[in-house]
């Protein structure tokens, strides 16, 4: 695996130099598709000062490290991972109770726990009219959900909303770095 510590070194390198560049070489995919090289090099122009001190203490001898990972398995289910000691540990975060970090973290959440049975034991103190209801529109986000990954997402702050392929709409809200779902359809 390689060393993370490597990573901060050229961003602080490329910062210092006003490689735009290799700054944007250096970015996830994600955030490629969100800053240009011109938009690097304006903020390098503009911020370049402040992101060399951020960058300069991130490869000082006094900086720690701290990593984690995600595995991504079938239905789109993650299990955190945290690098203690030199060797990744289960977080048990996302083991055991779901703490989702994205609004499509906590959807997926959502769409496991309506598959589970335990869903069914909220339906049976239920009247046969409302169980119905409830089993109908149960159904139909699940089948929603299945297709999340064509679903619009909008974050505002600490609010999100997914609007689903079908038109449902989920709304969200982030709770000390967690998202949870606040309203279904």
């Amino acid at each position: 695996m390689p060393d993370p510590r490597d990573a901060a070194r050229e961003y602080e390198r490329a910062i210092r130099s006003g490689d735009a560049a290799a700054l944007h070489a250096l970015l996830s995919r994600e955030a490629q598709e969100t800053y240009s090289e011109q938009d690097l090099r304006d903020l390098l122009k503009r911020d370049g000062r402040e992101l060399l001190q951020h960058a300069a203490a991130c490869v000082d001898q006094g900086a720690t490290l701290t990593a984690s990972a995600v595995v991504t398995g079938a239905s789109q289910v993650e299990l955190g991972l945290a690098l203690e000691e030199g060797a990744f540990r289960i977080d048990s975060d996302t083991a055991f109770f779901p703490r989702p970090r994205t609004p499509q973290a906590a959807a997926r959440a959502l769409e496991r726990a309506l598959a589970s049975g335990q869903v069914e034991r909220v339906e049976a103190v239920l009247s046969a009219e409302r169980r119905a209801d409830l089993v109908e529109r149960r159904a139909a986000l699940l089948e929603s959900l299945a297709a999340l990954e064509q679903a619009s997402v909008r974050v505002l702050d600490h609010r999100a909303t997914i609007e689903l392929p079908d038109g449902q709409v989920l709304e969200l809200v982030e709770e000390d770095g967690v998202w949870r779902v606040e309203a279904v359809p």
